[in-house]
């Protein structure tokens, strides 16, 4: 979607996982591996067609979609769930390091050759000979200076805590000028990773109160490297044949970081009963929640919350298709539908449209707006979206506002504290997040009519504030998180990466189209839908040309198709459905004999199940120590986390993800992982 070098691909919002800098905490590595698991897997289920498609290039595709869509959802992650995962890796870039000290991950031992990563970064120190010492801290340089993160998180353990700024000895005892947001989205991380029978929520808070300061830890680097240069040297290291000093000189824009550091838990590697399992991996508070059950959720949360987006979900009953992945070009070549989500189209005889949205990636929505022009009007603004990762503004002087309804014009969403709102009892369960509803006035429109629809939102505007007494004095909130969203003057470029804010945000649009037929008639469209109102277009479908549509059946006619008489076209249905039961039992012989080979594929390709996760690298009765221990010939004891899955109604299988390994294996897990 977003090709390299593209003004989509470098505004995308950047987030950055690190699984193990110390490597005898053993959480972080397997919680964010099967995070990007069910990510990848999510996006490749969501790329299937969506409905039946006219195109018999498509069909097999589809029937794979209709199974792992089912896979999904008897393991208890909704439609809503899986849509919102490949969402979020359409529109985020995501840079993984599963194992950041890999040499200590390997050994199990906290530090690398005796050095400890999380004291290795430029940051409250004074001798420049001790930092960028380590393999792991300069990888990590290497990432950042090549990046504009605004969200990461460094997975630790020993205890259990969610801690930001200050945790430099510095400033002990204060806060920082970003407190205010950090405090927010540490709050939600705790509250969606949940707790569990023998663990509670994670506690949360600046990292000198809650855990203890040290010199030279990533946390507080990333976040103010480039703004609090009094705290920030130019690294001269001797291991490793020494590592250039101008590497530790930054710009203003690369460390603005709210890199936050999780605590996973008191052991650092806990038993196998405590770390959860798959099923319902997505959903808080059930009974599989367990350590890395719950930071796969809390790293889930890091990508949404990195950037606001508004997403319309319906239309009067209608449901729509989501709109992850972009529409194609209109079959007659016009390129007018290229920016849409979706085309709906309506009976000419509707006086009014009920609209649906939904707001995401904030906390708190402070105002949502929906507005409406005719297309010929705004065309030009609209013309192509392909090369943006955001909807463009309503900014034309036809787009007009339209009331949202019961005069619910704010909200929250479900990662706030205080839960989602507005909802209601009617609320699908397929639908994520507050629902905002308005009504559009359609009696005016005619045939033929075309009308641009797009909802907006403003969001989280307290993340902006300055907190006062926050040290150093005088400062606002310094990272990008909190700016892009609350000033439309905030810009900071490093590299071919741009940060741009804006404090509107809006949906992609979708285009109501006005049929040739009346409310009271049946209309009935490819997709099979049947009502007034329908979707006229899907990705591996047919879109409709002109607008015109496919028209309905009058209600009031007398006769049958081409004047025949209702007798005659009886005897035909009758015909037909016998045809078609024969058919449909020699289709269910040959499916079934398919479904048996394609459940053994599927089955053994979902890395997710019902399963537990578990990790065989040690045994848990036995207390673990920091270092570990090496075998006989003074090789690390190697192990890997495997997952019991069922299949065939019992039969146990094992997939293993590994620790360790072969060198090759090693050298391929030092590579840091990338989704766009």
């Amino acid at each position: 979607l977003y090709p390299e070098g593209s003004e989509g691909s470098n505004k995308l919002p950047e987030v950055f996982w690190s699984g193990a800098l110390h490597g005898n905490e053993r959480v972080g590595p397997t919680s964010v591996t099967e995070a990007i698991t069910l990510l990848v897997e999510a996006v490749h289920c969501e790329s299937l067609p969506s409905v039946q498609p006219r195109d018999p290039l498509y069909s097999d595709q589809f029937q794979q979609a209709i199974k792992c869509r089912n896979l999904f959802q008897s393991h208890g992650i909704t439609d809503a769930q899986r849509q919102w995962l490949a969402r979020l890796v359409r529109s985020r870039r995501l840079i993984v390091m599963p194992t950041t000290n890999a040499l200590g991950y390997a050994r199990n031992r906290r530090e690398e050759n005796q050095i400890d990563p999380n004291r290795d970064f430029p940051y409250d120190l004074t001798d420049p000979t001790i930092c960028m010492q380590t393999i792991a801290g300069r990888s990590v340089n290497e990432v950042y200076r090549e990046h504009m993160f605004q969200l990461a998180l460094t997975f630790h353990g020993g205890t259990e805590v969610i801690g930001y700024e200050w945790g430099a000895p510095t400033y002990v005892d204060e806060d920082s000028p970003d407190d205010f947001a950090q405090e927010q989205i540490a709050k939600a991380y705790s509250q969606y990773a949940g707790s569990f029978p023998s663990t509670r929520a994670y506690k949360y808070g600046d990292m000198n109160t809650e855990v203890y300061f040290v010199r030279g830890g990533m946390e507080d680097w990333a976040y103010a490297g480039s703004w609090d240069p009094d705290r920030v040297i130019q690294c001269e290291p001797t291991t490793y044949g020494g590592y250039p000093k101008e590497k530790t000189v930054y710009d203003n824009s690369t460390l603005r970081v709210y890199n936050m550091l999780v605590e996973t838990s008191n052991n650092k590697t806990p038993p196998q009963n405590a770390l959860g399992t798959t099923e319902s991996v997505l959903t808080e508070g059930t009974k599989g929640n367990g350590h890395i059950s719950r930071n796969i959720r809390l790293a889930l949360l890091s990508l949404e919350l990195v950037e606001p987006y508004v997403h319309m979900v319906g239309v009067q009953d209608l449901t729509l298709h989501d709109t992850v992945f972009q529409q194609p070009k209109a079959d007659n070549g016009d390129d007018d539908d290229s920016c849409f989500g979706s085309t709906i189209m309506i009976a000419k005889s509707i006086d009014s449209l009920s609209l649906e949205w939904t707001v995401g990636g904030a906390l708190e929505v402070a105002e949502t707006k929906i507005f409406a022009a005719p297309f010929e009007n705004v065309k030009d603004e609209l013309s192509d979206c392909s090369g943006s990762s955001h909807w463009p503004l309503p900014t034309h002087a036809d787009f007009k506002e339209h009331p949202v309804l019961e005069t619910v014009s704010h909200g929250t969403t479900q990662w706030h504290s205080n839960g989602t709102f507005p909802t209601t009892d009617d609320t699908p369960k397929s639908k994520m997040g507050p629902l905002f509803r308005a009504t559009l006035d359609t009696k005016s429109f005619v045939k033929g009519d075309k009308i641009v629809v797009v909802a907006t939102a403003r969001v989280d505007p307290s993340w902006g504030d300055p907190k006062k007494g926050a040290k150093p004095k005088g400062l606002g909130p310094q990272a990008h998180i909190a700016n892009v969203r609350t000033s439309d003057n905030y810009k900071h470029q490093s590299g071919a990466n741009v940060i741009q804010g804006q404090t509107q945000w809006a949906s992609r649009p979708i285009l109501v189209v006005v049929g040739d037929y009346e409310e009271g008639d049946v209309g009935r469209h490819e997709s099979g839908h049947v009502g007034s109102v329908f979707e006229m277009t899907n990705r591996f479908g047919k879109t409709t040309g002109d607008g015109g549509g496919v028209l309905p059946s009058r209600s009031g006619s007398s006769k049958g198709f081409f004047g025949a008489s209702p007798l005659w076209i009886a005897a035909l249905v009758i015909l037909l459905f016998a045809i078609v039961g024969i058919w449909i039992i020699r289709r269910r012989e040959y499916a079934y004999q398919k479904q048996v080979q394609d459940d053994l594929y599927y089955e053994e390709d979902m890395a997710f199940s019902s399963s537990r996760y578990k990790d065989d690298s040690y045994d848990s009765d036995e207390e673990q120590t920091d270092q570990g221990s090496d075998d006989e010939e003074g090789q690390p004891q190697r192990g890997g986390h495997s997952v019991q899955r069922r299949v065939g109604g019992g039969n146990v299988e094992m997939k293993q993800y590994s620790n360790g390994g072969s060198s090759s294996d090693d050298e391929d897990r030092l590579s840091d992982k990338r989704i766009d």
